[in-house]
């Protein structure tokens, strides 16, 4: 304690001294802080003390700022002990310190209470509005904290602003409160001593439990206790009750009051009731109010009154065109009518076999609140099923919902299937044949059944809701009518399971009455009619709906709810007789004993701020059903200005009233209220016919000018909630008036001429009603007739202007007191002005709390009141804000003065009255004029699509602006650089390209002059364009005499027609459908016939439809695309909400899908949009685009055309976006979370598919640029460290202190970064785990390998700096693949790329890579070794390289041999080609082996790009072996030439052309071909490179260039050795042929017989695995045969061959030749002369011809023979 007193001594000390020295006396101010305390501040110190006899006295203000409100209890304490004089020095001493004001917060904002000996003055408590009452021109209370600062002063001063007073007769005075409890009234004189105020305050506990033994505990609690109960001196507790228990039940909730305590009747009327409305309220309503209310005791008696039921007599004529009977009454003839008010009944059939919908429909209609406005003068009184037919046995069955009968004609004529009781039946046997329902029985119509024998009596049928009552006489000769006997069973469920009883009212509610037990027995009807509980004194028995207790019961058991007709709801027991509940519908519950009540005055009061009435009754007048009208104020959240614009369309579209239900009707419905934000904040416009408030303008400051006591624009969202008001209502508040003229007194005036008073009086004592529209006549402007050609009515009066006098034919006044105004003009010119001042902007200029802030403001507004008051027609000057650059002021100068002038000669004289104070910029000052003329634009309307054009001014004759220029902003943003707008400075235009509904908004100009600037704002419209939905392709199948229907739609309010074609219209609820029906052509033909379906009153919106009629069989049928032949194509248009086409073609058994360009009207529109997106709008665009995916999840998830504008979407708004902050990331994911979302992969799957743009558009790359997207928008994030979530993917934001990072991104990913060279400590990842379905698993050429799978999540990495190692660990999403690849996704090459990355590790969980750069990264794994197991590949690898060693081997062997025995072996033509092809075989083989060798390295290589080097590879391997095969046709040919072509001859030179263009020529053509028609695809070589470089099966089946010359060169010489063998074993070939070529042609079939079946088996087995991949035994013999062709070739090509083998003998026998071997040779030369001489000789005799033959036959290199065997 001591030290709170030291510090306070402290404070005031030093704040003493500071004013005293520097001699400012402005009070120190802060923001005060909230703090929880409602409870008053008590008074706890001294008063004033006298002054001592000083000088001066100095009064000083100090704020403090505390949230414990303990603090100021100890400071009152500290303040109150202290001791007064205080000296600080021999001049100076403190005579006081008091606390003045405690402000506290509320929940409309503030209160200010002063403390006690200080008050606020009159005009603080009428400008911030009073919380206490007003006393000696003073009051203690006020709802705000003032703006400048100024506290309570002491009301020792005496210098309090004196209040305005009025002559006011002596009068009783009500001192209300305003929480509802009993006024207090007192006669008071003006100069009566006011009494002091006792306040109350009524607190609200709410009790949150489930357990019903402690609520009837609490109670037990409250009663047991004595009030009141007193808390210290000052306080009470006088009462503690339950006022309301809420408890769920199957529809929600239900509210019931306890005793004394009721709902009022309008919150029965909103939340629907429950219980029975007696004395203006009700007990239970079917909600818990939104507004957090409880039930009101029944003591306070300000329940809101009901309408009146009794009122002077009148003429009213109420019509009903339908079944509702007229009413009349007689009137006095010089009474003027009350306007009628009619009412219509419409019938609506629905039609449907669903029963869901029609408890659906059920659901709906009892979750209205009735009525519903449409407009002013239209409502929905209520909405109610009143019939059900449904199919039966013999026919229909039609029965009456509840409230609902049919009469008894009806009953008679189509037969009952229920009783008739009071001449009516609920169920008959048939479909009424005059479309008639089902009659309330509210109406008393019915049809009179006939009498029974009975004696002559009159019947008085009497209706409690306001209809006449029916009167008939009955006869005693009518024949009786048999009996039917009724019989009423209980049956008593004991259950203490509500859920029972709830499921057991569902059930009773689902059956369907009546239920027929056999041909005499039904029942008709069973429902719950009473449920009894158990309670702290017993029981209480409550009665369900349409059942209540008798009077006798209540009084017997206690009632526990209210007595109304006779009947209460609620007794405190089980009757002891067993009786339960009865029916309200059988009247025969015991009287209860009737009270007479004196004529008394009813005052119906209407707490939705519509005027009370009132009304003196007559006990003899018929009264008229009440009419309860209802605001209802509904807020709409949408940054959408096309939203706006669209519901601006809905309603206006509408026709009002719209009935709810036959009570309830909505009479209209209106855009109030648009507020959108500024720089300064918020400005709220009000739309046609509504306004501000005078109160309101000058609270919040208005942006428009103040015109009949409102203005249509203020600078703030009002505190409490308020919305602009409607003009036609005439309460606003009056402006302070400037000349008041004597009050005028108008006394009693007769009821039949009502006097007119006006709407502008001060204080009458009886307000008119001004809403009433069925008891309001406009006086003071002429009512029209209207002829109405659809409504039964002809004359209607005129009740929707409400003009500024007006009268109530239902109210008598006697006195009424009025005071006329003469208000002063507040229409002028508004001249927004600016200048600068030489100080340092701070932050505290933006808080108009802040000392700072209303230092200047202060200090500088009289200053600106004070010069421009100077300048003729001076109205106001008011600041508006401040800005920084150095400080700009910004305010406002009103005036009637149109001379500039004036106005900038004022600028010198305020530079001189704010000297030296504030010192301003004499070049500093701008003058802008606002233009009170909208911005024109054009065309008007205006649609999306075409160019919009807005032009700036021309400003007014005196505004000269120059020429400098024109500056632009839409929607209060800088458009300058924006490719969307055209600025032309010349003509002072803006062009808007492009225009979609989202160019919607407020479009400024500003016209830039050396001394004045001209502003003009407008807002410009463009609305929906109607999207029209026609077929554009049909086809239709002719018949004679039949026709086919055209339908064409177009979306509400648009109209649509076909063009000179006859139309019928099928209106829907959001659509407006038109179909024309085309006969077919007689006699039938095929013809093609254009139709044309066109927007009505608008060009340029039209579709054309071709109908195709055929003659020919139907082979395609369904009901979307209609009727087709083969290869007919149909075109339909997307349904609602959706542009585009769907085209489909007849494959010959049904339609197929082509094409499907469907996309989203609402994101087609934000593509538009983001077409000329700018960064400072990216916030609110992604917003709306989040909003928008989210919200049509399912459509674009199937779309994948709208994916794929999405994905375009995306891309610009990341292109743009440079900072991004975590809001804007947030919404940039979860718009990427519905597109990656595992519902769109399928659509994802027919994107990747597109590679070639078959659908229209190149797709394939569509996730790429998403991904790439996703990257750019990565990289820009800013801002502090987050994590965000969702269902797809991970985004973790991340700050590292050292220069190493290492994280798990998820449970799946991680990363480890050893180094990083970064100066931004941020790095940036996303893990997606949906993302392998979006991607595609292919390489850089759009390669994607069978079986090749993304087997882990992808994780995206952004870090601004350079990393050369990073580790990333991904877990395998399927354990059984192998092969793992580490790739990251390459934009340069569209497919995943392995380059810098290399696998760590791989164990059974988790793969590791590393690689040396960042970016997204994942892994691609493929099935184990194609299927086999490790040792089967293991043994298919030995096979092949041990082979193909071999081979090589074998080729090298044998090319050496040949060149070794070439010259000896090549002595005449036919061995020549003979070894010539065998060269090129072994030649062609051994490169095309060495090629192979060199492909499967470059496969051992994997994550590479080896496209290139594969195809390379690929293109040789393919060339080489087709030249070994074609040099096998070769020698095959040469075969078939020596053998059967006898008398032909052919040189070496042509046999080798031959030969070398056949070998090597024919190949390359071939492998030439298969490139070029397969590499631009990217098809050529095998997806799986990392198999194998070899021709492409899947895709484009290139290996057939290859397999199909390879076993047709087979084929062929199969053919050829079947022809030689043929000759050989007929003839022979040594008959013919000399020893060498008999060798040769030998050695060649042989070779033929031989390679020709190997090469044919071996390819065979390749085909072989290609059919079947999976076998082991076919890829072994493969193996085995393709790696030994080599072998065979040396083998059978060369070794066999005899001579080869003695020329290699001699070769090896000796190089240096001896003498021996020679003469050997020479000899043996000889005979073999001789005998080939003899061989010819006998050729010779067998008829061989020897064409050509030389002397010396020694050497067979000079003789070629020619034979034919």
């Amino acid at each position: 304690m001591a030290l709170l007193k030291n510090a306070a001594l402290v404070l005031a000390l030093t704040v003493t001294c500071y004013v005293l020295e520097t001699r400012k006396f402005t009070a120190i101010s802060g923001t005060i802080s909230q703090e929880n305390y409602t409870v008053e501040v008590l008074p706890h110190f001294r008063g004033k003390r006298a002054a001592l006899l000083s000088a001066v006295e100095y009064t000083v203000d100090v704020e403090l700022n505390v949230t414990d409100f303990a603090t100021v209890e100890k400071l009152k304490v500290l303040l109150g002990n202290m001791t007064f004089l205080l000296s600080l020095g021999p001049q100076v001493n403190v005579t006081d310190v008091g606390i003045t004001t405690v402000c506290l917060p509320q929940l409309t904002g503030y209160q200010c209470r002063c403390e006690d000996q200080y008050r606020w003055s009159c005009d603080k408590c009428a400008t911030y509005g009073r919380c206490s009452n007003i006393t000696t021109d003073t009051c203690s209370c006020i709802n705000a904290i003032p703006a400048d600062g100024q506290f309570c002063q002491s009301v020792l001063q005496q210098n309090f602003t004196t209040c305005l007073t009025t002559t006011v007769p002596p009068m009783n005075t009500t001192v209300a409160n305003t929480t509802a409890f009993p006024s207090q009234s007192s006669t008071a004189n003006l100069t009566t001593t006011p009494i002091p105020p006792v306040f109350y305050y009524l607190i609200d506990i709410e009790v949150n439990t489930t357990n019903v033994a402690a609520l009837e505990q609490l109670r037990s609690i409250l009663s047991s206790n004595i009030f009141p109960i007193s808390i210290n001196n000052l306080i009470q507790i006088t009462d503690v009750n339950i006022s309301t228990v809420c408890y769920p039940v199957a529809t929600g909730y239900q509210c019931r009051c306890e005793d004394q305590y009721r709902w009022s009747c309008d919150k029965c009327a909103t939340y629907g009731r429950c219980s029975n409305i007696t004395t203006d309220t009700c007990s239970c309503i079917n909600a818990i109010p939104a507004d957090g209310q409880f039930c009101q005791s029944v003591l306070q008696q300000n329940f809101t009154t009901c309408p009146p039921t009794t009122l002077p007599p009148m003429t009213t004529t109420v019509a009903n065109t339908t079944a509702f009977p007229s009413q009349s009454s007689t009137a006095n003839p010089t009474t003027t009518p009350i306007p009628p008010v009619f009412y219509y009944l419409i019938d609506i059939e629905v039609n449907t076999t669903n029963v869901a919908v029609l408890e659906q429909l059920r659901s709906i209609l009892s979750s209205n609140i009735f009525p519903i406005s449409i407009n002013n003068l239209i409502q929905i009184t209520d909405v109610n099923i009143s019939t059900v037919c449904y199919p039966v046995a013999t026919g229909y069955q039609c029965r009456c919902e509840d409230q609902y009968r049919w009469s008894c004609d009806k009953c008679a004529t189509y037969g009952q299937c229920s009783n008739i009781t009071t001449d009516t039946c609920s169920c008959i046997n048939a479909i009424p044949a005059d479309g008639q329902f089902c009659q309330s029985v509210l109406q008393q119509n019915f049809t009179t059944c006939p009498p029974t024998t009975l004696p002559p009596m009159t019947t008085t049928v009497a209706n409690t809701t306001a209809f006449s009552s029916q009167s008939s006489t009955a006869n005693l000769t009518t024949t009786p009518i048999p009996p039917v006997f009724y019989y009423l069973i209980d049956i008593e469920v004991n259950t203490t399971n509500v859920a029972a009883l709830e499921q057991l009212r569902s059930i009773l509610s689902s059956n369907i009455f009546p239920i027929s037990i056999n041909n005499l027995i039904q029942i008709t009807d069973v429902n719950i009619s009473t449920v009894c509980y158990p309670v702290a004194t017993g029981y209480q028995c409550r009665c369900e709906d349409q059942y209540r207790w008798s009077c006798d019961k209540c009084a017997t058991y206690g009632r526990c709810s209210n007595i109304t007709t006779d009947t209460c709801s609620c007794i405190n027991a089980i009757p002891a007789d067993g009786q339960f509940c009865q029916s309200v519908l059988q009247q025969n519950f015991t009287t209860c004993p009737p009270t007479t009540l004196p004529p008394m005055t009813t005052t119906v009061a209407n707490t939705t701020a519509f005027p009370s009435q009132s009304s003196t009754a007559n006990p003899t007048t018929t009264p008229i059903p009440p009419v309860f009208y209802y605001l209802i104020d509904i807020e709409v959240n949408t940054t959408n200005v096309a939203a706006l614009e669209q519901l601006r369309s809905i309603l206006s579209s509408n026709i009002f009233p719209i009935s709810i239900n036959n009570l309830i009707q909505i009479t209209d419905v209106n855009i109030s209220t648009v507020c959108y934000p500024v720089a300064t904040g918020y400005q709220c416009r009000c739309e046609d016919q509504y306004r501000w408030s005078c109160d309101k303008c000058a609270t919040y400051g208005r942006c428009s000018n103040i015109t009949t006591d409102t203005c249509s624009c203020i600078n703030a969202i009002p505190a409490d909630g308020q919305f602009c008001q409607s003009v036609l209502q005439q309460n606003f508040t009056a402006c302070l008036p400037t000349t008041v003229s004597p009050s005028t007194i108008i006394t009693d005036f007769p009821s039949s001429t009502p006097q007119i008073t006006s709407s502008t009086s001060l204080a009458p004592t009886t307000n008119a009603s001004t809403t009433d529209l069925t008891t309001q006549q406009n006086t003071n402007v002429t009512p029209t007739t209207q002829q109405n050609t659809t409504l039964t009515p002809t004359t209607q009066q005129n009740t929707t202007l409400t003009p500024t006098t007006q009268q109530n034919t239902t109210l008598t006044p006697t006195t009424r007191q009025t005071t006329t105004l003469t208000p002063t003009s507040s229409v002028g010119v508004v001249w927004n002005m600016q200048f600068s001042l030489n100080r340092s902007f701070t932050d505290d200029l933006n808080d108009i709390t802040s000392f700072e802030y209303n230092f200047l403001k202060n200090g500088i507004e009289p200053k600106l009141r004070q010069q421009y008051g100077k300048t003729p027609g001076f109205l106001s000057a008011t600041i508006k804000k401040f800005r920084s650059g150095s400080v700009i002021v910004d305010f406002e100068v009103v005036t009637t003065n149109t001379n500039l002038a004036d106005i900038k000669s004022v600028e010198s004289g305020l530079i001189a009255a704010l000297a030296p104070v504030f010192i301003v910029r004499t070049d500093s000052f701008k003058t802008i004029y606002e233009s009170l003329v909208p911005l024109p634009y054009s065309p008007k309307p205006m649609y999306p699509g075409p160019t919009l054009t807005l032009t700036c001014g021309p400003p007014p004759a005196f505004i000269v602006t120059g020429d400098l220029g024109v500056t632009w902003k839409v929607k209060g943003k800088d458009i300058s650089g924006n490719s969307k707008f055209i600025i032309n400075n010349q003509s002072k235009t803006l062009t808007v390209k492009n225009t979609s509904p989202s160019d919607t908004g407020l479009y400024e100009c500003t016209l830039k002059g050396s001394s004045v600037d001209f502003h003009q704002t407008g807002n410009v419209i463009v609305n929906e364009g109607p999207n029209v939905r026609a077929p554009t392709q049909i086809n239709s199948q002719c018949e004679v005499g039949g026709s086919t229907p055209l339908e064409c739609c177009v979306q509400k309010p648009y109209q649509v027609e076909w063009k000179d074609q006859i139309d019928v219209v099928s209106d829907g609820f959001q659509d407006y459908c038109v179909t024309c029906t085309v006969s077919m052509p007689d006699p039938c033909k095929n013809t093609e016939t254009n139709f044309v379906c066109q927007v009505n009153d608008l060009s340029g919106y039209s579709v054309k439809t071709k109908l195709t009629i055929f003659t020919e069989d139907v082979n395609c049928e369904n009901d979307e695309f209609g009727v087709g032949r083969k290869d007919d194509v149909s075109v339909i248009k997307c349904g609602s909400g959706k542009e585009g086409f769907i085209q489909a073609v007849c494959d010959g058994v049904d339609w197929v899908d082509r094409r499907d360009t469907c996309v989203l009207t609402v994101i087609l529109n934000l593509q538009t949009d983001s077409e000329s997106l700018q960064e400072e709008g990216v916030p609110d665009f992604v917003n709306n685009l989040q909003n928008t995916t989210e919200g049509n999840q399912k459509d674009i998830e199937s779309s994948t055309a709208t994916i794929s504008i999405l994905v375009t979407i995306l891309k610009n708004v990341a292109s743009v976006s440079t900072n991004v902050s975590r809001d804007v990331m947030e919404g940039f994911l979860k718009t990427v979370n519905v597109l990656i979302s595992v519902g769109a992969q399928d659509s994802w799957g027919q994107l990747n598919a597109d590679t070639s743009g078959n659908t229209g558009n190149n797709t394939g790359n569509t996730s790429s640029i998403l991904l790439g997207s996703l990257e750019t928008i990565t990289g820009a994030l800013q801002g502090d460290p987050f994590v965000f979530n969702t269902s797809t993917m991970i985004l973790t934001r991340t700050k590292f202190i050292q220069n190493s990072f290492s994280s798990e991104q998820s449970s799946s990913v991680g990363l480890h970064i050893p180094q990083i060279n970064s100066s931004n400590n941020f790095i940036n990842t996303i893990a997606f785990t949906t993302l392998n379905n979006v991607l595609p698993a292919r390489n850089g050429r759009n390669q994607t390998v069978n079986g090749t799978i993304i087997n882990g999540n992808v994780l995206l990495v952004k870090l601004n700096g350079t990393v050369t190692n990073v580790s990333l660990s991904f877990e395998k999403l399927n354990k059984s693949l192998a092969n793992v690849q580490c790739v990251f996704w390459s934009f340069d090459l569209g497919g995943w790329d392995g380059e810098g990355c290399h696998l760590q590790s791989d164990d059974n969980e988790t793969v590791t890579c590393n690689c040396n750069h960042l970016t997204s990264f994942s892994i691609l794994m493929s099935p184990s070794n194609d299927g086999f197991s490790d040792e089967e590949q293991k043994v298919l690898d030995i096979i092949t390289y041990i082979g193909v060693g071999i081979s090589m081997g074998s080729l090298v062997v044998c090319l050496i041999i040949e060149a070794c025995v070439w010259k000896s072996m090549t002595r005449n033509s036919t061995s020549y080609m003979r070894h010539v092809s065998i060269v090129n075989i072994a030649v062609s083989l051994l490169i095309a082996d060495i090629w192979f060798i060199i492909g499967a390295s470059i496969s051992a290589n994997p994550g590479e790009d080896k496209y290139a080097a594969c195809s390379a590879a690929t293109f040789f391997i393919h060339f080489f072996y087709l030249s070994l095969f074609f040099w096998m046709l070769i020698s095959g040919l040469l075969l078939f030439y020596r053998t059967i072509m006898v008398f032909s001859h052919m040189s070496k030179s042509t046999m080798l052309a031959i030969g070398f263009s056949v070998g090597y020529g024919a190949p390359l053509i071939i492998a030439v071909v298969t490139v070029a028609s397969t590499a631009p695809n990217e098809t050529y070589i095998r997806n799986d490179t990392e198999m194998a470089c070899w021709l492409n099966w899947d895709s484009s089946k290139a290996l057939l260039a290859f397999v199909i010359p390879a076993l047709s060169i087979v084929l062929i010489n199969f053919l050829i050795l079947i022809v030689v063998l043929y000759k050989m074993l007929r003839r022979g070939v040594g008959d013919t042929a000399q020893p060498d070529e008999k060798n040769t042609l030998v050695v060649i079939a042989r070779c033929l017989a031989i390679l020709t079946p190997f090469f044919g088996l071996t390819w065979a087995l390749g085909v072989g695995t290609l059919v079947d991949y999976n076998n082991f035994g076919t890829h072994v013999a493969f193996a085995f045969f393709n790696s030994l062709q080599g072998f065979f070739i040396l083998v059978f090509g060369t070794l066999l061959d005899s001579k080869i083998r003695a020329a290699i003998t001699r070769l090896f026998r000796g190089a240096s030749g001896s003498t021996q071997g020679t003469g050997t040779r020479s000899t043996s030369t000889g005979p073999s002369s001789s005998s080939a001489l003899n061989i010819l000789r006998r050729m010779r005799r067998r008829n061989v011809y020897n064409v050509s033959e030389v002397a010396n036959t020694s050497s067979s290199a000079a003789t070629e023979s020619f034979i034919n065997i």
